[in-house]
């Protein structure tokens, strides 16, 4: 029974521990984190506008296959009054085209019958090959499409290290961002404990009369402020992992690397504004206009070439049954030219209106040139604010060590109280995370605009 009984505590103990160990939340990296940049919102809306240009393509090329249909009659009845005659027969048809970019479509059809009354098998068959002449095949809308989508997907490609890197610079401060509202936390949780000691040393001097009232409710109100802190800590940290594992699309319990607030972000890297600016038209926020302009520039071109008369070769060979007046073998071979007369206008009216619509995209990248520039040139500017920032926490900080390093010298003396040591060095903390904090805003604003990420690809110019 003994046995039993230990077997049982065993099996409940490993389950217990098999149970805490799933329930333990896993450890993500900052590497980690930056490995799923795929899943990053701006990569999928990019990779979505690749694919739809691609399947733009693929339509496309799709209306250019061959088409083959096949249909037919089961019996069909005909009577000639003028003859007094019946027929009755089954006939079929197979049909086929094949179009090109070139404006060329080759044609055929192959329609077999069978009479049944007298039980004789015919058929007749036909080629055909069509060939636009004017207005260009390729000023056609399919070819103005199929050259827009070209460009679109190249612009696309190009611009995908682009959103890959803003969407790294964007995870990494999303988790540095929770890094430290996980430390302010823990800073959190000290200052609420300094203030329970402080007040328990208070309550002690009241009991002996040495502290009055008023200095019992200044420690019962340092509590409960530290206690409000405290939670609302709590609740920015929380906030802060969840943003991060959404933005990585990630669920579930995960914990942080903790802070290394005493290793300082300094990558060394200065960003060139002068060469930044300098092939400021091939950058990636400003490809997605070249696509647009090239639609322009080509519906314009198809309304000058639409003034042009209509004209396209045609050469058809076929062979039919043999009848009395008609039938056999036969070639025949046609240019047709066409060009209204009275078009009400039109012609005019959709040339000047595709005149204005390049304009309009020429103003629009014009001024998203400048916007572009003012861009990158604001945030060379705000490079300078954030040094100073960072001079400022730097400054702060030494500041905060020197008055920590004398009020250790005071407490060993005996003139400074445990409770005031213990404000200091949560000073010395804060002034510590300050500081780490600007040193990282300002690291990650100079490797951004080093590689002029002047705004998301799909949501305008705001970083």
């Amino acid at each position: 029974m003994k046995l039993q009984w230990s077997l049982a505590a065993a099996v409940l103990v490993l389950a217990l521990a098999c149970s805490a160990l799933a329930a333990q939340p896993e450890l993500l990296t900052l590497e980690a984190a930056l490995a799923r940049v795929e899943w990053h919102s701006d990569y999928r809306a990019w990779l979505k506008s690749l694919e739809a240009v691609e399947d733009t393509l693929e339509g496309i090329q799709d209306r250019y296959r061959l088409g083959m249909e096949l249909s037919g009659s089961l019996l069909r009845l005909s009577h000639n009054f003028s003859r007094d005659s019946t027929r009755l027969d089954t006939a079929g048809g197979l049909s086929f085209s094949k179009s090109t970019a070139q404006g060329t479509t080759f044609s055929g059809s192959l329609n077999p019958s069978f009479n049944w009354q007298s039980q004789e098998m015919s058929a007749s068959w036909s080629l055909s090959l069509q060939q636009t002449i004017w207005p260009s095949p390729r000023l056609s809308s399919d070819g103005i499409n199929r050259v827009v989508a070209e460009v679109s997907k190249t612009a696309l490609e190009k611009q995908r290290d682009y959103v890959l890197a803003g969407a790294r610079f964007k995870i990494e401060e999303l988790y540095r961002s929770a890094q430290l509202a996980q430390a302010r936390v823990v800073l959190a949780e000290a200052g609420w404990r300094t203030a329970q000691e402080n007040l328990q040393l208070v309550t002690a001097k009241v009991e002996r009369g040495e502290a009055g009232e008023l200095d019992l409710i200044s420690g019962q109100l340092a509590v409960l402020r530290s206690e409000r802190e405290l939670e609302s800590a709590q609740l920015a940290a929380a906030r802060a992992l969840e943003n991060l594992l959404a933005a990585v699309d990630l669920a579930g319990p995960y914990d942080l690397e903790p802070l290394e607030a005493s290793s300082l972000p300094h990558s060394g890297i200065e960003p060139d504004l002068a060469a930044l600016l300098a092939d400021l038209e091939e950058h990636p926020l400003l490809l997605s206009y070249q696509a647009e302009l090239e639609r322009a520039r080509l519906e314009l071109a198809a309304a000058e070439e639409a003034k042009k008369p209509e004209a396209s070769l045609t050469i058809r060979l076929e062979n039919a049954p043999e009848t009395a007046t008609q039938g056999g073998l036969s070639i025949q071979a046609a240019v047709s030219i066409g060009y209204p007369l009275l078009d009400r206008n039109q012609r005019a009216k959709t040339t000047q209106s595709r005149k204005e619509g390049l304009e309009d995209v020429e103003r629009s990248y014009a001024q998203a040139l400048a916007d572009l520039r003012q861009a990158l040139e604001a945030a060379q500017a705000e490079l300078a604010r954030l040094a100073r920032d960072e001079e400022i926490a730097r400054l702060n900080f030494r500041q905060a060590q020197l008055e920590w390093e004398a009020a250790e010298k005071q407490y060993e003396l005996g003139t400074l109280e445990e409770g005031a040591l213990n404000q200091v060095r949560l000073a010395l903390r804060q002034a510590q995370l300050d500081y780490w904090e600007a040193c990282h805003r300002h690291d990650l604003a100079k490797r951004r605009l080093s590689q002029g990420i002047g705004g998301d690809l799909l949501g305008g110019m705001s970083r």
